[in-house]
């Protein structure tokens, strides 16, 4: 047995929970077959904003960390309540934030300003959805990279 970090793989967000919280069943149901045919299965979902804050609080006492994709406008709150209270309980949460109100809009930038990770224009077009995975994909893979590359040259400072 060796205690030397071994190399890292690449990874896929496929392996970690994902919670869309909306309130089209349409948008939910056509969401969920895309990204069941990219490879993602644990997915959960929250019809208003109250029910979904406490569906990401039941993942994280599970100890799983989810990927949020928020509707701006939700039946009972919106996103200007559900990511502040998201990112108080895990502040390094991706939350991408999806409305069909324009980028240049000003609640769209408070939303963005106040730490959503993206921001997908609704309709939602699959091709952005993707794009949208595969840019996570690439950060938790450099991130990754990052910490085996510390980790080795720890054990070879001070170890070896």
């Amino acid at each position: 047995m060796s205690i030397m970090p071994s190399v890292t793989k690449e990874t896929s967000i496929s392996s970690f929970p994902l919670l869309i919280i909306e309130d089209s069943p349409a948008i939910v149901m056509l969401m969920k077959e895309f990204l069941n045919d990219l490879g993602y299965y644990d997915i959960q979902t929250a019809s208003a904003g109250k029910e979904g804050m406490l569906l990401f609080e039941n993942l994280v006492k599970a100890n799983k960390l989810p990927i949020v994709f928020l509707d701006y406008n939700l039946p009972d709150v919106n996103a200007n309540v559900v990511l502040p209270h998201i990112l108080k309980i895990k502040p390094e949460t991706k939350v991408i934030v999806a409305t069909a109100l324009e980028k240049g809009e000003q609640a769209v930038k408070n939303v963005i300003s106040g730490g959503a990770y993206l921001y997908l224009q609704k309709p939602i077009r699959f091709d952005n959805l993707q794009n949208a995975i595969e840019i996570l994909e690439g950060e938790i893979n450099a991130s990754k990279k990052q910490t085996t590359k510390a980790c080795q040259r720890f054990f070879h400072t001070y170890i070896a």
